[in-house]
């Protein structure tokens, strides 16, 4: 009767470890799988993102003609990732303006997302840290639950709208899992307390549920796995019930209880296997390791991630420690005391082991931790095989460093390159770089396409790689832009003189099919000034700041950065920042200055000079703020601040009966590029129920000396066929006056102020003067002299064919509330009432 007891008590003993081992191994496998799930859900999201980004490069870096190649690059993406929804096209205003897909999605075609507080948020978060940003889980509007992202598209500096990537999540998660882990596992994904996917569970898997956290484009997640019960069944065998059972019988069915633990070394066998082909596809092999004995039991897939056949190596622990690297082996291979001194039960390691073949693979251990009487006697865990994910992370990260055009380095971890070099200098050398920024390339791009573009680029890397070796770093920093670094002992003397050999070099003709193009450069230098990335960083924003001052005294040369530079930069940013406020708080107005027939004092109409009214500096005219919002790209919302401001004015005018009488407005060489400007401008004076002829677009001579004259050109002609008149302001000051006009439809030129000024006492500019009023009259078009100022100017210009004036003589700059003051004051002058004298602008 003692023996029975004691056979029954050593059953119960029995029944309760053989429990907590399966319930251990159950949650290993579920921990290992979670994971395993988190790593391919976040690569599947990853590999989409860099789809996204790379079509929002291609637009930044005008490789796609904007919405024009939209539709076509997004159905190849909807074509490739089966669970995307749709690729849509944002607009800076958060209004979805292109769907596409559109059949449908077509409920959410003109949806404004920035009204939405999820979406909204995530365009704020984009815009701000210019990168991809997903939203939490949402309810599409075309049905279903999705998840959404936004990735801004920046053009010159501003975001001009978002690139919307919507995509169904049941399908994706359906991706990652696939079909033989369903049958096993069961998968929750939750954002906070939202579900973003959820499969159905039953309450057996719940005991061993584990969560794993993936941090992907701004969100948390939060992957809940579970077995299935079917799973947990085939783990949780009865063998430890039937110990129970026969122990109290054991005297009778010794036989049976033999036959039972074969029986149940075989179902072990079997569910081992079941797990192992689990684990299959993730790559993991299954360890489970006596801390006492050595003996270590590995899965069949275990022996196929180091390449051998399970007969090969020995079942010890010796085989995996002759396997891991000589240099991993310390990090890897602990003293049992250090498991057993540790607080917790999960040991988790990144180290390289030995293939079969020679090479190193990349592998995550992760264990648990079976403690008895405090030590630690088991070590159960799985080895998962990450070479393939190492690899492509570093591809992404080489990719990600460099410029897929030229192959030069990008942008991306410049500064910590360039520390490294500073920091490898000897005394006697220093670390210069140079920014390099392509003269007139934009007029190749724009004249002759894109890959006339690119071929050149990629030519001008070749001489700069080509160039003598003589660069550390070569680094392509913009669309035609270039960092060099560059080791050296000579003086600065020998730098200006290296840096002219190089703008020589960059300067060679260039041969595309059949053509011969030119590019010119302009460099700004600075030196790095120690070994940090602070000064590193200095010295890049220093070049930048040179570059700068070389492309505005005349491109195609060198120039050292100076302080004082940096000074008249800040000042320029703080102006910059002072126009943004006065845009916002509608400081910009016109001022409007009037042109007469210098015989009849006809008004023949008035040119719109923009002022700011400065809140602590006054009137401000155009010089003071101009060049500092054409650098801060907001020239053009000036511009169209005061084109409306003229529209008013001519609306004033025809009510004073100067139904004819016509304003001049100069448009910034940035809004004469946009092909969307005669569109932009028509639609404006129809709104205001204005003729176009009322309006004189002036164009500079500087305008069509820029590299992008190209596109000048074919919108000044598009402005003369919409009705808009054209005028060539301050003729007679440049190379290009008389070419310009038998290129465009010009219907006036005025003759600068520069040779009208003075001119009653300088034969000189009487000269100049007349035989450009001779030459106008001879092509039918009217001349106008700027600049009047005294009566015996007056009286000369009348002895020429000049038709008008304009200047101080007149009149000076009016507010429009003044305009009708001086209308009617300047009408009583002249003896005539004010509607006789409104007169044409011919």
């Amino acid at each position: 009767m003692i023996a029975a007891l004691v056979l029954l008590t050593s059953t119960v003993v029995m029944s309760r470890f053989a429990r907590v081992a399966q319930s251990e191994r159950v949650v290993s496998v579920v921990e290992t799988y979670s994971r395993v799930f988190a790593a391919k859900l976040g690569e599947q999201l990853q590999n989409r993102i860099d789809v996204v980004e790379l079509v929002r490069a291609s637009w930044q870096k005008e490789r796609m003609a904007g919405l024009g190649e939209f539709d076509d690059v997004a159905d190849i993406i909807h074509a490739y990732f089966d669970e995307v929804q749709a690729l849509n096209w944002v607009n800076a205003a958060g209004e979805i303006e292109r769907v596409t897909p559109l059949d449908g999605n077509e409920r959410a075609l003109g949806l404004n997302v920035a009204a939405l507080p999820g979406p909204g948020q995530a365009l704020r978060d984009a815009t701000a840290l210019d990168a991809f940003r997903l939203t939490g889980p949402i309810e599409l509007a075309q049905g279903g639950k999705g998840i959404v992202g936004y990735a801004p598209v920046r053009v010159n500096g501003e975001v001009a709208g978002f690139l919307n990537l919507v995509f169904r999540s049941a399908p994706l998660m359906d991706h990652v899992m696939g079909p033989s882990d369903a049958k096993s596992f069961s998968v929750t994904v939750m954002d906070g307390t939202n579900s973003v996917h959820e499969m159905p569970h039953d309450p057996v898997g719940e005991a061993f549920a584990v969560s794993t956290t993936l941090d992907i484009a701004g969100r948390t997640w939060t992957i809940i796995a579970r077995p299935t019960s079917a799973e947990v069944a085939a783990a949780q065998s009865p063998l430890d019930e039937l110990i129970l059972l026969i122990g109290l019988a054991l005297t009778v069915f010794v036989p049976a209880l033999l036959n039972e633990s074969a029986l149940n070394k075989q179902r072990l066998v079997e569910r081992e296997e079941r797990f192992a082909l689990a684990m299959e596809g993730a790559s993991d092999g299954l360890f489970d390791l006596n801390t006492l004995t050595g003996e270590t039991y590995y899965s069949p897939r275990w022996f196929q991630m180091v390449g051998y056949r399970a007969e090969e190596l020995p079942l010890h622990f010796d085989t995996f420690r002759k396997l891991i690297h000589p240099a991993d082996v310390d990090n890897v291979i602990r003293p049992a005391h250090d498991f057993t001194d540790s607080d917790g039960d999960i040991v988790e390691n990144e180290f390289r082991m030995r293939h079969k073949d020679g090479h190193w693979i990349n592998v995550l251990a992760r264990a648990r931790l079976v403690r008895r009487d405090g030590r630690v006697v088991r070590i159960v865990g799985t080895h998962v095989d990450l070479t393939e994910l190492r690899r492509h992370e570093r591809e992404l990260k080489r990719a990600a460093m460099t410029d897929d055009l030229t192959g030069l380095r990008n942008r991306r971890g410049l500064s910590q390159v360039l520390t490294r070099h500073a920091a490898a200098l000897s005394d006697t050398a220093r670390l210069c770089l140079m920014h390099v920024d392509l003269d007139m390339f934009k007029a190749i791009n724009d004249s002759n396409g894109h890959e006339a573009g690119d071929h050149v680029l990629r030519e001008i890397a070749d001489r700069l790689r080509g160039f003598h070796g003589a660069f550390e770093v070569i680094a392509r920093v913009g669309g035609d832009e270039f960092l060099l670094a560059i080791r050296t002992e000579v003086s600065d003397a020998g730098l200006l003189d290296f840096a002219q050999s190089l703008i020589t070099a960059i300067g060679q003709p260039i041969a595309f099919e059949g053509k011969g193009f030119r590019v010119g450069a302009s460099i700004g230098v600075d030196v790095v000034s120690s070994a940090t990335e602070e000064s590193v960083c200095t010295a890049i924003a220093n070049a930048d700041i040179a570059l700068k001052h070389a492309k505005t005294s005349g491109k195609g040369r060198c120039v050292f950065f100076e302080p004082a530079m940096r000074d008249e930069t800040v000042r320029s940013v703080e102006i910059a920042m002072q126009i943004r406020e006065g845009i916002d708080r509608n400081e910009f107005v016109a001022f409007f200055q009037p042109q007469v027939d210098l015989r009849s004092n006809r008004i023949v109409g008035f040119e719109a000079l923009a002022r700011w009214r400065h809140p602590e500096r006054g009137i401000l005219n155009a010089a003071a703020f101009v060049p500092h919002a054409e650098d801060a790209h907001l020239i053009e919302a000036i511009d169209d601040l005061v084109f409306s401001r003229v529209l008013d004015a001519l609306a004033m005018l025809d009510g004073l009966g100067l139904t004819e009488t016509r304003i001049s407005v100069n448009l910034s060489t940035s809004q004469l590029m946009h092909a969307s400007v005669v569109d932009r401008l028509l639609w404006k004076v129809d709104e205001a129920s204005i003729d176009p002829q009322r309006i004189c677009i002036e164009i500079l001579e500087s305008t069509l000396l820029n590299e992008r004259a190209g596109n000048v050109v074919r919108n000044v002609h598009d402005l003369a066929k919409a009705g808009f008149s054209v005028e060539l302001d301050d003729f007679g000051s440049g190379h290009t006056a008389i070419a310009s006009l038998l290129n465009f439809p010009v219907s006036r030129i005025k003759i600068d102020k520069s040779l009208v000024a003075g001119i009653a006492g300088d034969r000189n500019l009487q000269a100049i003067t007349t035989a450009i009023s001779d030459l106008g009259q001879k092509l039918g078009v009217t001349v106008l002299a700027e600049g009047l100022e005294t009566e015996e100017d007056r009286a000369f210009l009348l002895s020429t064919t000049c038709a008008q004036v304009q200047g101080y003589l007149v009149g000076r700059p009016l507010a429009q509330q003044d305009l009708n003051d001086w209308i009617v004051a300047w009408c009583g002058r002249h003896s005539e009432p004010l509607r006789a004298r409104a007169g044409t602008g011919s």
